[in-house]
Parts: structure tokens; sequence; C-alpha cells
């Protein structure tokens, strides 16, 4: 090994390192509280780590019954580890995702060089696109989605670095590329559709016969052998509660379900035009159409328009997936994909993006980062492209300039981003995705507990018995004790359960003032003066942790 790839590799470990440290510094105070996922995941694995069983008693699961959504297992068994030397907390929950999302990295350095074919560039374009704002972020959060990109990255790496080196595949990096992608779909629901999608496209590559008339070889099928492998490897998911119950995220958020084949009534009349334009199959198609086009709009990567991301874990204030000036970048990049599709690099690229938006297309939302995750990478190659093609322009004054512009541009966004993430997210998110009060209530739960005989919650969050669950590091067994009776959805708000001193239920002051030895947990909705007139009441008002207003209220009744 000559100096010169010494040198790359130690300033490549560095920029790992670099961003290692910037994913992992401050996660016990940004994001400033975990969502009822993290805490959902968080518990699970701290209860599979205490008694080898989930919240719902089941042995080892594959998936988390949790708000019956049934979450991939795989991250919270990774959690694992973090949870046993650092204990049940915030920042431990978050571990995966941070390792996850800094690995991730890697496959897009190899990805751009084998490309480029020019390393010392590669790195140079790499190091800025590591702090892409989504990627960023995904990896300050507990999240799934993100632990599956980073499988699916180098799942894609094994499946397409021969057929862009060399046009094609070999046995021993295809079953590499199958066991990650079947991780991936171990960690996340879309992976489960996504990668076979990839698999298929990239192994038949159907667009090399249509496009240059070629005979179609037969044998190329046998090559399909890998798919079914993939799917061998998954079937236990499908076996652990029955495919159907697995399947219920999908079935909740399925396009299929929401729309067809119903077009709504008030847009039916009985004439020949207007069922020409509203009959289900025109309707579905150009809804599919539109969710389809929505992946390849610069804006919907640069800014945040819709209300379902913005009031939720996907949301990164002043950007999307990606950065400005990268999402300027994909328009010419899109043009210089297709102008060269003839070019087996860049179909595979572009089979990579329909595979990975497939999922996403299918549900009813009409652009959605959490379910096309994997779709960062190939659209940060697209965006990629322009670069490229200046760097390997002839006139080197114009194109030494142009690079040091970009540098400059990306260097200063990069910087904007980091800020972003660290500090003025904080004050965008609090209170949506992040609910305030629970972190700030636990321990003055926990320091007057023993004194009274029954806690009453009553939350407007979803689930909120998890957040107890999580800060409080209840025992697994008196959760697990009620497994039975629990029967409730996830989206039915503050579903009422008991356990221990718990219960959650509404909250009716006027009858439940008449309680006593008990805490009430309630929205600050309730005047001062209604509790003053109560003997033997005190309120305690929980400040948000950022922005001050009052979160939540402890009521003790004496």
């Amino acid at each position: 090994m000559n100096k010169n790839n010494i040198l790359f590799k130690g300033v490549v470990v560095l920029v790992l390192g670099l961003n290692l440290i910037i994913r992992v510094w401050g996660l016990e105070v940004s994001p400033t509280s975990i969502n009822w996922d993290e805490a959902s995941i968080g518990y699970n694995a701290y209860s599979i780590l205490t008694t080898g069983k989930d919240e719902y008693g089941t042995y080892l699961p594959l998936s988390l019954r949790s708000f019956n959504d049934y979450k991939p297992a795989l991250y919270a068994y990774l959690s694992i580890t973090f949870i046993k030397l650092m204990g049940l907390s915030q920042t431990s929950v978050r571990m995966v995702s941070v390792v996850a999302g800094t690995l991730s990295l890697i496959p897009l350095l190899l990805f751009i060089n084998i490309i480029l074919k020019k390393k010392w560039w590669s790195f140079l374009i790499w190091m800025f696109y590591c702090l892409d704002p989504l990627r960023l972020h995904f990896s300050r959060v507990s999240l799934e989605t993100n632990l599956s990109l980073s499988f699916f990255s180098f799942g894609a790496w094994y499946l397409l670095k021969d057929k862009l080196a060399n046009g094609y595949t070999t046995s021993k990096n295809m079953i590499l590329a199958t066991i990650l992608l079947a991780l991936s779909a171990y960690s996340y629901h879309s992976a489960r559709l996504a990668a076979p999608l990839l698999m298929i496209f990239v192994l038949i590559d159907p667009f090399k016969y249509l496009l240059n008339k070629n005979k179609f070889e037969w044998k190329g099928l046998l090559n399909l052998k890998y798919v079914l492998l993939f799917l061998i490897f998954i079937l236990p998911i499908f076996n652990d509660f029955g495919s159907q119950k697995i399947l219920t995220r999908f079935t909740q958020e399925n396009i299929f379900n929401k729309f067809y084949p119903f077009t709504p009534r008030n847009m039916f009349r009985f004439d020949l035009n207007t069922f020409l334009r509203v009959n289900p199959l025109y309707y579905l198609t150009g809804i599919i159409a539109g969710h389809t086009a929505a992946y390849f709009s610069p804006a919907n990567y640069s800014v945040n328009f819709y209300h379902w991301i913005k009031n939720s874990v996907m949301y990164v204030p002043e950007f999307n997936m990606l950065g400005f000036w990268n999402s300027i970048l994909l328009v010419p990049g899109i043009y210089i994909l297709l102008k060269n599709f003839r070019n087996t690099k860049y179909r595979l690229v572009f089979y990579w993006v329909v595979a990975a938006l497939t999922p996403s297309a299918v549900t009813w939302n009409w652009f959605h980062t959490l379910r096309s995750a994997n779709l960062i990478p190939a659209i940060e190659i697209i965006s990629i492209l322009p670069i490229i093609y200046l760097i390997k322009l002839n006139y080197s004054k114009k194109r030494l300039t142009v690079m040091l512009g970009l540098l400059v541009l990306f260097g200063w966004q990069s910087i904007f981003v980091i800020n972003n993430e660290l500090v003025y997210a904080n004050y965008e998110n609090q209170g949506e995705y992040q609910p305030g009060g629970f972190k700030e209530g636990s321990p003055i739960i926990s320091s007057l507990i023993d004194k009274y005989q029954k806690i009453i919650v009553d939350t407007p969050h979803a689930q909120g018995y998890i957040f107890f669950l999580f800060y409080q590091k209840m025992d697994p067994k008196i959760i697990q004790s009620i497994a039975k009776n629990r029967t409730y959805g996830m989206d039915n708000g503050n579903s009422e359960i008991k356990f221990g001193k718990y219960e959650f239920r509404k909250i009716d002051w006027p009858k439940d003032r008449d309680l006593s030895n008990t805490i009430l947990w309630m929205p600050a909705t309730t005047p001062q003066e209604a509790i003053d007139n109560r003997p033997g009441a005190k309120a305690i008002f929980l400040k948000g942790p950022t922005i001050k207003y009052n979160s939540a209220m402890i009521v003790t009744l004496n």
C-alpha cells in the first residue's frame, strides 16, 4: 500500500470520526426529548434485555407489536448493547441510529468514486454530502428507517459495484448483497418491497434490451435465484405474527385502501366526459403518477411543503431531504442521467430510484421521506452528476473556478445545517414529534409515587403510557402482566389502560377533584383558581424545555 492510499484512508477515517462526533454531540438535549416511537423502541429493548420478552410478553420477537403497528425489531435488538452499557436513556436509544448514519456514508463515497474514478475529487464532494440535512437529522433520532438505509446502501454497493466496474455480477458479492438487503428488510417495512425490486431491475436490466434492441438473454433469469434467496431470508418476519399482522402498516397506509376503487361521489356526473376523467382506473393512475413525479421535484427535496412532514419526526426546519445547493444541482443531474441512459452506470442509478420510491408511491401521502429514505443515496448521486461533469472538463481554469465556488457554497451550507439541526430545530419541533412534559415531569413523579395510591394520566399525545414506562424504567413484568387485555389500536390517542399505580384516561376535574391520595397528570387548561378551591390540592406546572409554555400540570390530591 503506497503512502497516497494510506493518506487517503486516513483522511476518510478522520471525516467519518468527525461525522460521528457531530451526530452524537448533545443527544440528551437535541432533539430535546424522545418521541413515542423512540420510547417504544427503547423500552422494548430494555424489556427484552431484562426479561427476554417485549412489553406484550412475546419471547424474542422479530417484530414489536408496540402500538399495533408491528415495528421491525432489529433496531431494538441492536440497542440492547448501548442500553446495557449506558442505561435506558435518550442517548442510548439513539446510538444505533448514530452509528448506522455514520457508516452509511461509506458506500456513498464508494459510489461517487466508482463513477468519477478520481478518489481525491470524490472525497472532496463526499465530505460535504456527509452533512446533507436529512442524513444528519435521521442520524440523531431513533429511526428504523435510518438503520435500513445503512444496510440498503451497503447491499446496493455489493449488488451494483461489479456491474458498474465490469458489467457483470459475482456470486460472492451477490450473496453479500442479498444478506445486507435482507437485514435492511428486517430493519424497516419499505425495504421489504424496495430491496427485491432493486435486485430484479439490476439482475435483468430490462432497459438494456429495450434501448439497444438486444436479444433477451433468458439464462440471465437464473440470477433471480438471489431474489428467491432474499425472500427465504425474510420469511421468518411474516411467520412471526402472521403475514396479515406484519402487513398492518401497509394495510393502513396503502393507496388502494385510501382511494381505490372509489372516486369521491361528488365528482360523478352521468355524462361520458366526466366518467372518462373520474373513473377509478384513471383516478388511481393519476394519483400514483403524481406521487411518483413528486420524487423528481427539486422543490420537494429542498423545502417542506406538507403538513404531515412539518408535524412529524421527518421535519428539518429550512430544509428537507437535500440542501439548497444539492437540490439545484438535481435539475441538471436528471438531464445528465437521461442523456446518458444507455450507459449501464446511469441506468443502475435510475433502477435504484424507481425501486426505492415505489414503497412511497403506493401509499396515500404525496411525499414521505421516512418511507423513501432508501432513495437518499441515489438522489445524492444524481445531484453530484453535474459536479462530476465539471471535473471532467478540459478547461482547467474554468473548472477550478467553478469548483472553488461550489466548495464555498457547500461549506457555508454545511455550517448552517449543523447549527440548524443542533440548535434551531429544537425550537421549531418542540411540542410536535417531541412532546414536552414527560421528560420534565418524570423526576417529579418518581419523588412522589411512594406517597400516593394512584396516578391518573390524561394527555393529548397518542399512547402517552409509553413515556412513563421509558422514563420511569418500570419493571417490564408489570406491563407484561396485562398483555392479554390490551386490544387497542395505534391512533386512538389516550387509550384507557391500567398498570401498577397508573391509570390512563380522560380526567373530569369537577368529578375527579373529590379523589384523595391521588396524583393527576393533565393538560394545563384547568384554571389555578379551580385547583386552589379544592382543599389539599397542589398544582405543579411543567414548562416546555425550550419554548417556555405550560406543557402539562401535575395536581396532587391529599
